[in-house]
Order: structure tokens, then sequence, then C-alpha cells
């Protein structure tokens, strides 16, 4: 313990060096010395042969083209958020729809106007419950992926005044943020996603004439390089945590091939993808479900290494075929969680956070990335089970590989049932139902919530149960454990207890436990449980099984509640926004919404049920209220069963097509 707590004194100090040599460093690689450093005659000779360097994704006129044939929607969306940027109308995923004032406030929260001053960032409390503002709205604005449509609108038009633009706003944040001495220093991660956009962008714009200038060149050349130089000095595993390590690995790559030669540029590289042919085995178990227990995360962890080993096999650097089989796992994970119109579950944390958005309409679908996997990898399987748009893919890959892909918008082309194991998650599903169920360990890196035996549930085409999402990291609901507690996911919750109290915590987390898991033509059957209540002094089990039944679209939930220390018990049921509940009074309600009914039907002997309010986060930041079912009982070992199915074809006895389903079955 001493040495690991001498280590990080030591680091902090080298940080602290670094933070007063790194300005003296870019000033003696400034202009020609940065030149003579990558063995070039002068910046503009420097310019000219990084531009010959392979770009991280396509930046083809020819391509964009066909890509604005192939997609005149995608291509007008494209366009009409280039000219939001031109009149600095902005969206970020923290903060929604911004007008940017001139010059741009980089450390400024616009929800709550706190500005951090500049100074070292250390100095300045910028994470974490004694923070004044919420820190991820200045750095997502900083990592300037909001500048990406202008690029594209470049390669599309050729018009110089999305490359101006683009040179306008990066210019402002250098003169806003010497090196170290602002909030958006206080990251290497953040330090690494800025690396990303610029490269791409550099490629995208680089032989515009706006960027022509001199100087100008010399500042952004010089800048990507004192990135390189702060996220090395800052990515160590001792320090860092899941996605944040990730991040800054594929950061160290992107720079490292950004200049392609040179001793530092080299180091980068190799120290980069060192760590992420390492840790694709320790950040996703076997069957391709990231440790992190979030699909936010797993999507973002997904393209860090997929993207970072397409920029490597695009300079001749090939992935190994381990690396790739993971990647493929990976991507059939996500064709398995995507309910029939696109969309994940909300499961785990999550802030929006993106590598490189190509596309900025229905920003949740994640099914772009089973496509560029399957084309990577040369897997046919999983390109023949594609389906979404295949916007992405184009300007990750170009025209010639994105019409390789099935032109699909909507069905799953893959409806059967499947699980995975190592992850603890199980989906049931067909063409028009979809349930997700959570019976595996808790989240690494404090990313995963409190969600052991919980479900979503896509039936008949309707979102009818759904998880509440991740609100906000710095939201003052989320300082005490907020959105991350058992309350508010659909999951048992015995004396008011925390499934997990301690969430990421290494040892003494709860243990799912899997006792059936049968999925049919018919009939999709689970049952598991979890030790999270086994800590109390009089240990409770719970016991959860579902039945998805595929011909009526229903859905069976038995949960069985034993142990000698029960108080009180709740049961709820996060029903999802826009559904309105009649009859609460008997054993049966109706949910309703747009013209779709459900019965929603129990036995519940010894339990009360009430509806409460709500709050389900469909992104970072914003809420909308929805109502709850709640089953509570104030004493002993209960029983309760709970069907939901559509209302038109329902049984005439909703719990006797219950019972008489599970006897069969069980």
């Amino acid at each position: 313990m001493v040495s690991q707590a001498a280590g990080r004194i030591l680091r902090k100090v080298g940080h602290g060096v670094d933070r007063f040599l790194g300005p003296l460093r870019q000033w003696r690689l400034s202009g020609s010395g940065l030149a003579r450093n990558m063995g070039a005659k002068s910046i503009d000779d420097l310019w000219d042969t990084l531009l010959k360097n392979p770009s991280p994704a396509m930046v083809s006129p020819a391509d964009a083209a066909e890509f604005r044939a192939a997609s005149p929607v995608g291509a007008a969306a494209i366009l009409s958020r280039a000219g939001d940027v031109l009149i600095r109308r902005v969206n970020l995923a923290t903060a929604g729809a911004l007008l940017l004032p001139q010059p741009v406030s980089w450390s400024l929260d616009y929800k709550t106007s706190h500005i951090w001053p500049k100074g070292r960032f250390s100095k300045f409390q910028h994470q974490g419950p004694a923070a004044p503002g919420d820190v991820k709205i200045p750095w997502e604005l900083s990592r300037q992926q909001w500048l990406i449509p202008l690029g594209q609108a470049y390669v599309m038009t050729g018009e110089e005044r999305y490359a101006q633009s683009a040179r306008e706003y990066i210019e402002d944040w250098l003169d806003h943020n010497p090196y170290g001495a602002t909030v958006n220093w206080g990251s290497a991660s953040e330090a690494a996603m800025r690396v990303f956009t610029w490269n791409w962008l550099f490629h995208a714009i680089g032989k515009s004439e706006a960027w022509g200038d001199g100087r100008f060149r010399a500042r952004f050349l010089q800048t990507i390089h004192s990135h390189g130089v702060f996220i090395e000095k800052r990515v160590d595993r001792r320090d860092m945590e899941g996605i944040h390590y990730l991040v800054c690995a594929a950061g160290l790559v992107f720079a490292g091939l950004f200049f392609g030669r040179g001793r530092e540029p080299e180091r980068w590289e190799q120290a980069g993808w060192g760590i992420l042919e390492n840790e694709i085995d320790h950040q996703f178990h076997a069957d391709g479900v990231s440790r992190e227990n979030s699909t936010a995360f797993h999507r973002l962890a997904t393209e860090v290494f997929l993207y970072t080993a397409l920029y490597r096999q695009r300079c001749n650097r090939p992935a190994p075929e381990l690396y790739k089989e993971r990647l493929r796992k990976m991507g059939a994970y996500i064709l398995a969680y995507s309910r029939p119109d696109g969309q994940p579950p909300l499961f785990g944390e999550g802030d929006g956070a993106r590598m490189l958005p190509f596309r900025f309409a229905q920003l949740d679908d994640h099914r772009y990335l089973a496509g560029i996997i399957g084309l990577m990898t040369d897997d046919g399987g999983l390109c023949a089970r594609f389906s979404g748009p295949r916007d992405e893919v184009f300007w990750v890959l170009g025209s010639a590989m994105a019409q390789k892909l099935p032109e699909s918008f909507s069905l799953i082309s893959d409806p059967s049932s499947v699980a995975f194991r190592e992850g603890g998650v199980f989906i049931m599903k067909n063409k028009v139902d979809h349930l997700f169920i959570n019976c595996g360990p808790m989240g690494d890196g404090g990313n995963g919530h409190n969600d052991l035996l919980s479900f979503e549930a896509y039936l008949d085409g309707v979102s009818v149960i759904s998880d509440s999402g991740a609100y906000g990291f710095e939201a003052p609901e989320e300082r005490s454990g907020g959105f991350r507690k058992t309350a508010f996911h659909s999951t048992p919750m015995v004396n008011g207890e925390e499934i997990n109290p301690e969430p990421g915590a290494g040892a003494g987390k709860p243990m799912p436990m899997l006792y059936n898991w049968t999925p049919g033509e018919r009939y999709d059957l689970f049952s598991g449980s979890h030790t999270g209540y086994h800590r109390l002094s009089s240990p409770v089990t719970v016991k959860r099984t579902i039945v998805l039944d595929k011909a009526l679209h229903g859905l069976i939930v038995e949960d069985s509640l034993t142990g000698s220390g029960i108080r009180n018990s709740v049961v709820p049921f996060h029903v999802s926004a826009g559904f309105s509940i009649k009859g609460l009074d008997g054993n049966m309600a109706l949910l309703t919404h747009n013209g779709s009914k459900f019965l929603m039907a129990w036995r519940a002997e010894g339990w009360a049920v009430r509806t409460v309010k709500g709050w389900m986060a469909l992104r970072y930041g914003v809420k909308q209220e929805r109502p709850v079912v709640e089953f509570y009982a104030n004493s002993g070992p209960r029983k309760l069963l709970v069907v939901i199915i559509p209302a038109n074809g329902a049984p005439d006895s909703p719990i006797k097509y219950a019972k008489e389903s599970l006897e069969k079955l069980v």
C-alpha cells in the first residue's frame, strides 16, 4: 500500500512538472522546430506529407457523392447541421441546443452558468458531489465533435465556408485553452477525444484554402503533438478505470499514426496499441458483453477498439485474428440487444459519448457497428444479419464497402433469442417482441447500476417496460446514487436496501445465479436469482422467473421472496413514458399509449398495489415523467405473479393463462 501511495504521489508530481514544462516544450517545437523534429523541411512540407498518410475514416469526395445519392435524407441532415454550426448553433448530448457566444466560453457549464477559472486544472474541483457544475458540458464542447458536420459538408460540396468556420472554432479553442491551464485539460481521455476529431478534420479539410495559412498550420500540428505528449504522460492503469483507459490508449494510437514517423509518434502508437490488444480481453467477456454492464459504454468501447484497429489496418498494420474474433462477438451482442425499432436498452451509465459520430439522427441506434465489424473482419454472418441505416458505414468505410450491406431500415433480420451467459444477459425476441434481462455480474468501473434481475420489455412493437437510464453523473439527483439505485429498476427490493450498497466495488459484489434458460419456438423461459440480500442479518433470497409467449406477445413474471428477514418488500414495474394506467383497484389494469392497449394482471396475495411517479432519462441530463406500478408488502415471504399482454386477443383469464403456461414450462 505504501508503494502504491508513493507511486501516485510521484505521478502527480510528474504531472505538475509537465504543466510547467509543457508550454516550454510547445515553444521549442513551434513552427520549424516541429517540422525538423519530424524530418520535414518546413511546416508546409510536413503538412503536405501528413495529408498523404491514411485517414482514420472516409474523406473521399467521390464516396461522398455516392453517399448523397444513396442517402439524400442523411446528406440533407448533415448539411442542415453544418449550417447550424455556421451560425453558432450546436447541439450537445450533455446540454442540448446552444447558441455559442463569440468568442466561445469553453470552460462554461451552460446549464448552471458556472465558469471554471484558468489555472492548473488539478487545483479545481471539477467532478464529484462537491463540483460547482457539470464539467461534462465544457468537456463535450471542447471535444469539437460538433465540427464533424462541417468536415462532412466540405467533403460533399467543396465549399470554403465550412473549412473557414472549422478553422475559426479551432483557433478560438487554441486561444483560450493553453496547455494544462484550463478545466478542458482536466482529463487525458478528453484530450484523446480532441485528437480523434482533429485527426479526421485534418484529412477532410486539410487541402482547403482556409487551412492554408502557415501560422494556423503550425499551431494545429503543434497542438496535436502536445496532446500526444499530454496523454502519454498520464495514461496509467493504476490511475484510470475502464473506458477512460481505453480512450487514452486509442488517443496515443491516433496521435502516433497521424504523424506516422518520428521517435515519439512511433512510441505512442506502439504503447497505445499494446494497451488495446491486452485490454480487449479484460474489458469484454468472451461472449462479447462489456464488463462495464452498460449498453452506452459498450457502444463507445466498441468504437474505440474497432476504429483504432481500422485506422491501423489502413496503415498496413492489421489486427490479429483473436482481436477480430472478439470484435465479432461485440458486434453480435449489439445486434442481439437492439430492439426491432433499432433502439438499445437503457441499462447502465451513459452520457452519449462517441468516438467519431458521423450521423446525428437516431443517435441511440448502435447497429452500424455490427455492419462495420462484419465488413472489417469479413464476417458474412454479421453482414447478412445487419439491419438499419448505412450512413455511418459510408463515412467510416466508404461507398463500396457500405453497399455490400443489405439496405434495411427497421426490422431486425435475426429474431432468434440468445443468451450471453458470461455477461449475464438473456434476450428473448422475435420480429415484434424483445426482452432484455440482466442476470450478470455487477458492472466494473462504477458504470453498472443496481439492476440485477431487472428487464426491459418491448411487446408487439411497443416499449412497455423500460429502464430508467442515466440522468447525469453530476446532476443533484445522481449525487446520492439517483438513477443507479435499485428503486429505479424493475427488480424486487427488500427492506429498502440496495442490492449492492457500493456499486463498482470489487469484493462483496452480489453474485447472479442462473437456474434455467430455455428458449423455444413459442415460449422462452428464464429463471434466476442473486445474492444481494444474503448479506442481511437474516438472509433473503429473491428468485425471478420470466416467460415470453411469442404467439400472444405476452410477458409473465413470477417473483419469489424467501427468508425470515423480510420486513417489507417492493416490486416496481417501470412503465415506459407516455402510458396511462387505469383500474388498479382489482387485480387487473389497462395500460394505454397512442392507441396501443395492454392488460396488466396479477395474483398478489398479501401485496398491495399503487402507481407512483417515476422518471426515465432517454439521454444525459434530460428526464421525463412516467408511471411506475409498485407492488408492496410489509411482512413475510411473498410470491407475486404478473402478466402483461396485448388487450386485443388476450385470454379471458390472464392469470389462469399464466399459471397454466408456467406449469407447462417449469
